[in-house]
């Protein structure tokens, strides 16, 4: 008869349970790894295995800091990817013989590291080969020199339910991505029914691929995305237009951030477009928030959007307060306030 652990895990035939959710496990593997790919292990990792904490084993951070060794590389992220998939070389199997995955594992953040596209690739085998064992949610890869390439390979991971774990993905300050690493990521977003939250700030979109590709990704009737940050890339107007288009056909989108990307009010066509815009979001289902910060929309700008305030859905639209009094009062002012003034009226 199997016995019971105080923390209420099984040992004996379940004794991969314990196992799969030992930190220390992990490190050992992962130093392992590092050897036979000939890589120093990454500082950072280590750290986050032996931190005394309740995060210990769920949250690996990796940031490469002032007198570390060893920046985290491809070598790392091939090390990483082995030991948490039980597939390296040298790692003892479970007790079925398969690979031991390392199930305890929720939050991956790796900045400022040399990851690049053939390491973004390896963790994008982790997120397709880990099936239902692997618990990863978060995949934070910011300033990591991720391409095209690695971009298609994240994508071919989460389509279709490749992966259903990963929830939020954050690829931030990753410039070289740019228009055709985005349609590469969309290519397998656009099948994807799980991932709620995507971030793809300062990542070099622009204009009308850049929002043709945002637009394939809305326009997924299953999908579950309800953040989309693209802050700091340059989309425009042209941007802006197609991507009305994508979500003039979806039903779950609840905050768009799109701050800093160079919709300006003096341009016709960008005008245009945030009208159109506002139309759309006059009668869209789920948008509660807007962020156009840091767009010099100016006074024309700000009166085409003035129509997106008939949706009392919304609660927050972010314009920079340049615009006339009046304008921008009408933009920003909380409606759940106004309605609960009209409210208050009706009782007198």
């Amino acid at each position: 008869m199997e016995k019971k652990l105080n923390k209420g895990r099984m040992v004996g035939g379940s004794r991969d349970l314990v196992l799969n959710e030992d930190p220390s496990r992990l490190l050992a593997a992962f130093s392992k790894q590092c050897h036979h790919f000939g890589v120093t292990p990454t500082d950072s990792i280590v750290r986050s295995l032996m931190t005394n904490n309740v995060n210990v084993g769920k949250q690996i951070i990796v940031c490469h800091c002032e007198g570390d060794e060893a920046h985290f590389g491809p070598g790392a992220s091939r090390a990483l990817v082995g030991a948490v998939t039980g597939i390296g070389v040298g790692l003892p199997p479970s007790e079925s013989g398969e690979p031991m995955i390392y199930s305890a594992l929720t939050d991956l953040r790796i900045w400022n590291s040399n990851v690049g596209d053939e390491g973004t690739a390896a963790l994008a085998d982790m997120l397709r080969f880990g099936g239902k064992a692997l618990r990863l949610s978060m995949l934070e890869l910011m300033h990591c020199l991720v391409g095209p390439v690695g971009a298609l390979a994240l994508g071919k991971s989460l389509s279709c339910a490749m992966n259903t774990s990963l929830t939020i993905l954050r690829l931030d300050h990753n410039s070289s991505i740019k228009n055709e690493g985005m349609s590469a990521l969309c290519l397998g977003l656009r099948t994807n029914s799980t991932l709620k939250d995507l971030s793809v700030q300062y990542c070099n979109l622009n204009g009308k691929e850049g929002g043709d590709a945002v637009s394939e990704l809305l326009s997924f009737k299953r999908s579950a995305l309800a953040t989309l940050n693209l802050a700091g890339n340059q989309l425009g107007g042209k941007g802006l237009s197609r991507i009305c288009d994508g979500l003039s056909k979806n039903t779950c989108l609840l905050d768009l951030n799109l701050a800093s990307n160079g919709i300006i009010g003096s341009i016709p066509q960008d005008v245009d477009a945030l009208k159109k815009f506002a139309l759309l979001l006059a009668i869209h289902p789920t948008v509660v928030s807007i962020d156009l910060m840091h767009n010099n929309i100016g006074n024309e700008g700000g009166r085409g959007l003035l129509s997106y305030r008939e949706n009392g859905r919304i609660e927050v639209m972010k314009v920079d307060p340049k615009l006339d009094a009046s304008i921008y009062d009408t933009l920003v002012r909380n409606r759940k306030v106004g309605k609960d003034k009209k409210i208050a009226r009706k009782k007198k």
